[in-house]
């Protein structure tokens, strides 16, 4: 639900700290939960061997690869370099997960974000989307949408000689990517200053000196900021969020609204499904339309639908009130929301696990709200400890912020919520849009009634 008006007249702020002179303040406050890749590496990614199996490797990643997840043993004839791990492949050829888990990015040499990267449908060369030179369009579909790599095609609207610009590998120095050349030249000042402008100075900064993955643009509203989210190439990431939207005593009724829920779901007898108290993340959930398990993985293979007692939205007006809400600011439509689930993290350390948001229960996009305190929904953790990869980033979410997730951020990568980016007591509401396919489903298994809402 992207608004091209967002585009007109914006306000660019890099979100990033260095000697850029004024506003270096106004940019802080994104820059200390982003951080990015090395752009070196002949390195394993994530320390040890990188052996990617068919649960590592996506579904969306395979069909693009070979057309198909019925990969077979090692395919003859697939020349894999040694000495820097790229892959030569033949048109329509079949590689299987061993070979695949070599392919490095074109451009910036790396395995890791599998499911950010793109296949060029002409050349077969692997390149991240936040690695392309050139902007992908906010509807683009990685799973279904053809794609051309730069070094085939770079797009007549871009209008530069100099389109992108990396650190080099082997010694150091930067070099550029020729629109007219496509291929990568050395950067000498004397002989190419005059390429350079705003643009792609802006994109040498934010990729070479400063290592950053996202940058963000403000456009203001009445009284208000919508917020957008992008990668360093232009291409809109999935994410918005609206800031300032409640005055202080608007927030002030909201949170009291949020503590006199939690006390009556609580005690409540009615809808006992309704409430689930998770001891070891020191989280509790409450879940309003439909209750929902997440099955094996991060990405929910296995999910179950559930509304026996469960409490319909309604019985909420905090849930009613914010409802109507975001679709008075058009980021869903009217009778869209059929589930909530409000998590209440009751102390320093809460946390929410690693997860994808199941895209066969939930429609896009998902909306939140943040109360009480600030908190980071921080992307591409790993591990037990959810650890920062070189793909992380993370982004602020004040009290009484609006964060809208879609595209590349809901479909192509885990987030979560760290025990350390929660220092006390902090509230999410989480709105979302449950598919037919999985109402249906749940009532086929008979954990489900028709007494909710209707089908639309």
């Amino acid at each position: 639900m992207y608004d091209e008006s967002f585009d007109e007249d914006e306000t660019l702020r890099l979100n990033i700290c260095g000697p850029l002179g004024k506003g270096t303040e106004e940019w802080k406050d994104c820059i200390e939960h982003t951080r990015i890749r090395e752009k070196t590496s002949n390195q394993p990614i994530y320390g040890g061997s990188h052996n990617v199996n068919d649960e590592d490797w996506s579904d969306a990643i395979k069909s693009r690869l070979v057309g198909n997840t019925d990969l077979q043993a090692d395919t003859p004839g697939c020349n894999i370099s040694e000495r820097n791990n790229d892959a030569v492949i033949s048109s329509g050829e079949k590689l299987s997960i061993a070979q695949l888990a070599r392919i490095r990015c074109k451009v910036c040499d790396s395995l890791y974000d599998e499911e950010l990267a793109l296949l060029c449908d002409d050349c077969n060369n692997m390149i991240h989307v936040y690695c392309c030179c050139y902007p992908l369009p906010t509807s683009f579909d990685i799973e279904k949408d053809p794609f051309r790599c730069q070094y085939c095609f770079v797009p007549e609207n871009v209008g530069e000689e100099l389109v992108d610009i990396r650190t080099t590998k082997d010694k150091p120095g930067l070099e550029f990517f020729s629109s007219s050349q496509k291929k990568w030249v050395a950067f000498e000042m004397r002989k190419h200053k005059s390429l350079l402008t705003d643009s792609n100075l802006t994109l040498a900064l934010s990729r070479c000196f400063f290592s950053q993955r996202i940058y963000f643009q403000d456009k203001k509203q009445e009284h208000y900021t919508v917020r957008t989210f992008f990668f360093p190439n232009g291409t809109y990431i999935g994410i918005k969020q609206i800031l300032g939207y409640f005055d202080a005593k608007a927030l002030q009724r909201l949170e009291e609204d949020a503590d006199r829920l939690l006390v009556s779901m609580e005690k409540s007898s009615e809808y006992p499904n309704s409430f689930d108290h998770n001891e070891s993340l020191q989280r509790v959930k409450l879940f309003f339309g439909y209750k929902y398990t997440y099955g094996k993985g991060r990405v929910g293979q296995g999910s179950k639908l559930s509304n026996i007692e469960v409490a319909p939205l309604h019985v909420s007006k905090l849930i009613t009130h914010l409802k109507n809400t975001l679709t008075n600011l058009k980021w869903a439509p009217e009778h869209f929301i059929d589930q909530v689930v409000c998590n209440f993290y009751v102390r320093h350390g809460s946390a929410l696990g690693i997860h994808k948001d199941d895209v066969a229960l939930f429609h896009r996009p998902i909306c939140s709200i943040r109360l009480f305190s600030s908190s980071v929904l921080s992307f591409n953790c790993k591990g037990l400890g959810m650890q920062e990869t070189p793909g992380y980033f993370g982004i602020k979410q004040p009290p009484g912020t609006f964060t809208l997730m879609e595209g590349f951020a809901a479909n192509c990568m885990t987030h979560c919520i760290r025990g350390k980016d929660i220092t006390e007591k902090s509230v999410s509401l989480i709105f979302r849009k449950v598919r037919k396919a999985a109402v249906q489903k749940m009532l086929a298994d008979g954990d489900g009634t028709r007494f909710i809402t209707a089908i639309v």
